[in-house]
């Protein structure tokens, strides 16, 4: 919660000044003061959407949680915010380079990663709204990173691990690289999740229901379940 907050306070204070400069300074300045605007009102977004997740207030269990038959989808707001908050800081940072021609260095790479993962969010938000997670009769299914739902019988333990602002939901399998898409067996990237040896790590950030719904289904359907208890990083 704590980088959360430094990340939004910050980020809201350089878009304050940018703001207060655009009337007040240079008018050669405006181009970079646009960028910084853009830039920094991007980390905005992503750390005040961070913050309003940490301070949010406990909602109602997810429909078909207390039956061990739940859905999970990304979350059209999320993923919204995240996709306006990257294009911000892929148009900031484009400014800042065509101010000043050496800041491509930082411009191009900015391209690639921010450019591509806003339309990425934008295009879970606005089109995406296919199954992601599904806990049912048949097992647990993360379409992400595996190929076919692990079967309850398959499943030895259970852990709920929080690496960074990422919430996993984590399942002891022996044979977890059987149920591995391909790149499941990468590492995780953007809270997607990892299949490694003997452990499946589901992400549930930017999902529309919480790692307790996850964990009151798996309840639901398996009483007996060895939780491994919380371990972070």
């Amino acid at each position: 919660m704590i980088k959360n907050l430094v990340l939004t306070v910050l980020s809201g204070a350089f878009c304050a000044v940018a703001i207060l400069l655009l009337f007040v300074g240079d008018p050669s300045d405006r181009g970079m003061l646009i960028g910084v605007l853009a830039f920094f009102g991007g980390c905005l977004i992503v750390g005040a959407s961070l913050l309003a997740g940490d301070l949010v207030k406990k909602r109602a269990m997810k429909q078909g949680a207390e039956t061990g038959d739940v859905r999970f989808r990304y979350a059209s707001l999320f993923h919204l915010a995240f996709g306006a908050a990257s294009l911000g800081m892929t148009f900031g940072a484009v400014i800042f380079a065509l101010v000043s021609p050496w800041m491509w260095i930082v411009a191009a790479p900015a391209l690639l990663l921010f450019g591509a993962g806003g339309l990425m969010f934008l295009y879970r938000a606005l089109c995406d709204r296919r199954l992601v997670v599904a806990i049912s009769a048949d097992g647990i299914m993360d379409r992400r990173i595996l190929a076919r739902p692990v079967p309850w019988e398959s499943i030895d333990a259970i852990g709920f691990p929080e690496i960074g602002p990422v919430q996993y939901l984590m399942l002891a399998v022996p044979d977890a690289h059987g149920f591995a898409r391909p790149r499941g067996r990468f590492s995780s990237w953007m809270g997607r999740g990892q299949v490694t040896d003997g452990q499946i790590l589901i992400a549930f950030q930017g999902l529309d229901g919480a790692l307790t719904d996850a964990l009151a289904a798996i309840g639901a359907r398996k009483p007996d379940v060895v939780v491994l208890g919380d371990f972070t990083d």
